[in-house]
């Protein structure tokens, strides 16, 4: 039987599973599923989880099975994205799939809500946003790689600049950049936002927690002046 009404994204599925809340990056989100679930213990070469196509719910409900359904949309066959759903057999795990779960990954349900044509403007600006880095012996200010870069940021920052690069980002109405400091530079620390022309509108740590320290304000500021009004600059005139 079909154990919950919930579709589940690949994430959602794994941390159900195993308790850890795991970001893939879309590319053949069947394949990193089994590998993750392998590398945790939940299953082995040869005893992996079943996994049907949508449309074989008869074959499933004859056998009796217990199922959940998982949106495994990615890039599959020559980097071509599809739109894609799994049934996937958990039997001995049902207790995990009920309907009241507490799971992380569903309190950012949202993160997860991205269409392809989103998900394509937010790596495109990411990717044209690449040269433009900052840094001194403190901190270092750099661009986002992608859209799972940002989902990650959000994720472990807390706060909404995954809504933001969906809804404000995407459409160029923003600039979105990754505070470190330089001793610790993959570690989320501060995020940044910027409006079109350039100026600061919003400097978060943790928890959404405003940064009042003038230093670190600064820094953020001169990167404005230094390093991403004179790029909006040239992009206008060229």
């Amino acid at each position: 039987m079909v154990v919950t009404n919930k579709v589940y994204t690949p994430e959602m599925f794994v941390e159900a599973l195993t308790g850890k809340c795991e970001i893939f990056d879309g590319k053949d989100p069947i394949t990193q599923i089994h590998a993750f679930l392998k590398a945790e213990g939940i299953e082995a070469e040869g005893q992996e989880f079943w996994d049907y196509p949508i449309n074989e719910i008869e074959h499933i409900l004859s056998e009796k099975m217990n199922v959940v359904l998982v949106d495994v949309s990615g890039f599959y066959l020559e980097d071509k994205w599809e739109k894609l759903f799994r049934w996937f057999e958990i039997t001995g795990y049902e207790e995990k799939f009920q309907d009241d779960a507490k799971m992380l990954c569903t309190e950012y349900k949202e993160y997860f809500s991205i269409s392809y044509k989103e998900f394509e403007a937010v790596n495109k600006r990411t990717e044209s946003h690449k040269d433009l880095i900052m840094q001194n012996e403190e901190y270092i200010i750099k661009p986002f790689k992608d859209w799972y870069d940002i989902l990650k940021e959000g994720r472990l920052m807390r706060h909404d600049i995954v809504r933001m690069a969906r809804d404000i980002y995407a459409k160029g109405k923003d600039y979105l950049f990754a505070m470190r400091k330089t001793s610790n530079p993959d570690t989320p620390y501060i995020s940044l936002e910027f409006n079109k022309e350039g100026m600061l509108k919003c400097i978060r740590k943790k928890d959404c927690v405003p940064v009042t320290d003038e230093k670190e304000r600064e820094f953020a500021k001169r990167f404005g002046e230094e390093i991403l009004k004179p790029y909006i600059l040239n992009k206008t005139v060229n």
